[in-house]
Parts: C-alpha cells; structure tokens; sequence
C-alpha cells in the first residue's frame, strides 16, 4: 500500500510541475507581448514624431519639388512601395532609403498601418519596422544637410535670434546707459508715471526672452516653422503693451484707494504712502513672458463659453 500511495504521490508532484512550467511559460508568453506592445508603442510615437519632422521641414522649404536625395552607399534595392516591415523571401529587404518627400510619407504610413494590424501574423517584423524608420530619417538628415549654409540658418531662426538680441542690448543700453526717461519731463513729474515706464519696458525685455527661449527650443527639437517668424518680431511688443495694460489697470485701482475727499489731503496722502514697485515689476515680467497665454485666457473670456450637444444634453465644453 505504501508503494502504490508513493507512487500516486510521484504522478501527483510530476503533475503539478508540469502545470508550473506551463504556468511559467505562459508568463513568458504575456512578458513577451507586453513588450511587444510597449515596443510598438514607441514606434508608433517615432512615427508621429518623423511625421512631424517631415510636414514642418516640408512648409519650411527642406524638400524642393523634383528632389531626390540618394547615395551611393546605399545598398538596397529601391522599390516602389515599402514591405510593410516584412524581410522578403530571401531574408533580406527590398526597401530602400526614400529619396523624395512623398515616397517617405507613403513609407510611414504603410508602417503605421502595419503596426495597428495584428503582430501574430508570421510575416510581422517589428525589427525591419525600426529599419524603415532609420531609413525615414536618414533620408530627413541628407535633406538637411543638402541645405545650402544660409538655409540652414535660416531655418535653425538664427536671423530672429539676430534681431531680438540687438533689440535686447538696444533696449538695456537705452534704458540703464543713457538713461533715456531722464529726458522726459513728464515721467519724473509723478511716481506712477515712472512705474509705468519701468514696467513697460520690463515686459517689453520679456517678451524678447521669451521669443529667444522658444525660438531655441523648437530649433532644437526640430519644429522651428519659418512662417512664424511675425509673432516672434512682434512678442516684445505684445508683452510690452500688454504689461502697460495691467500695470495701468492695478495702479488706477490704487488711485482710487487713495483718493481723498480734497485735492490737497491726496497730495498729503500720496507723499505718505509711497507706492512699493517690485511687485509691479514682477507682474509686467510675467505678463511679457507669458503674453501667448494672457492673450488666449482674454480672448476666451470675451468669447464666452462654449457649448456643446452630447447624448441628447447640452453641456459646456471645457
């Protein structure tokens, strides 16, 4: 009996390691297209990326019409469409580097496509998908560096670069070198007066640091758009304007406060209580810095709010 019950033991153990290793290997299996999946995911972000890259240095200009980009080291076979990131039957692709704009949109959307078909299909190679997009964007670098030098500059924003450090060291010289308010009467006549002007020109100079910031920042990921070379010639403008505007609107509030009932106790009153301006300053610094999101938050409130009709029920958008 104690041999009959060890042996069922036996066949019991042997079991239940056998449904282990299944376990395990279906573990295995849900790691693998997890990976698969988070894989694709970052492919998919690539692409919209390359895409991005593409439409933005096709509006500035990159790709000429009738351009071909190509080289001779390139030892592929060109073909007319992609392989939808599958190796050919003899293992090798039949894919080559783009050589215009369209045929490497077209490349990029046959791999999009690809990646939102089911990845169980045995013709399914994420590896050759992360070729086609090297290829993609090494087609996107020899268009670039084809670009003449001035194109290049052009197209990296160095000219506005130019033009707002010029008006950043104008404005500073004017202001803290000449000393240009001391010619004008009517600015030292009052102390309001001379806040205004300080503020105004302390949005004016954010504005020129914000316009500089963006300006290095799309350059550096690649999304610089020559046709909106307008907004960033008139932000410093904008921001200063826009800090006159609040800083004339917070002292008008501050002259009401103070307003006596007489003329000559306001004078009394006002040589009193001398108004502190840091806190002014520091207002029309923001207000020229973020003038994009002042102007939209204005222009949202004047427009009033949005409605929208969803399941049969009116509701305001958000």
């Amino acid at each position: 009996m104690s041999n009959i019950n060890d042996n069922k033991m036996k066949e019991l153990d042997d079991k239940i390691k056998e449904h282990d290793d299944k376990i395990k290997e279906l573990k295995n299996e849900i790691d693998k297209i997890k990976k698969l999946d988070d894989k694709i995911k970052e492919l998919k972000n690539e692409i919209e990326v390359l895409d991005l890259w593409l439409t933005i240095a096709s509006e500035n200009g990159v790709f000429s019409k009738g351009s071909t980009y190509s080289s001779s080291q390139s030892t592929s076979t060109p073909s007319s469409r992609p392989d939808n990131c599958s190796k050919g039957s003899n293992g090798s692709s039949s894919q080559s580097i783009p050589k215009t704009f369209e045929e490497a949109q077209e490349q990029l959307k046959d791999v999009w496509n690809r990646l939102y078909q089911t990845s169980n299909s045995p013709s399914f190679n994420i590896g050759e998908c992360e070729t086609t997009l090297s290829r993609i964007f090494e087609f996107y670098n020899r268009a670039v560096a084809n670009l003449r030098l001035r194109e290049r500059f052009l197209l990296s924003g160095g000219h506005l670069l130019i033009y707002l450090a010029s008006l950043l060291v104008v404005t500073v010289y004017s202001v803290l070198v000449l000393n240009i308010h001391a010619y004008m009467p009517s600015l030292n006549s009052d102390q309001y007066n001379i806040i205004l002007y300080y503020s105004t020109v302390i949005g004016f100079i954010a504005g020129i640091l914000r316009s500089m910031y963006n300006i290095l920042h799309e350059a550096r990921m690649r999304v610089f758009r020559r046709a909106s070379w307008v907004e960033y010639i008139s932000a410093p403008f904008i921001g200063g304007i826009l800090a006159f505007g609040i800083t004339i609107g917070i002292i008008g509030g501050i002259i009401n406060d103070l307003q006596p009932a007489s003329e000559q106790g306001g004078q009394e009153q006002r040589q009193r209580q001398p108004v502190q301006p840091y806190g002014l300053y520091i207002i029309a610094f923001a207000a020229g810095m973020f003038w994009r999101n002042a102007i939209n938050k204005i222009y949202s409130i004047l427009e009033g709010p949005k409605y929208e009709d969803k399941d049969g029920k009116i509701i305001k958008k958000e």
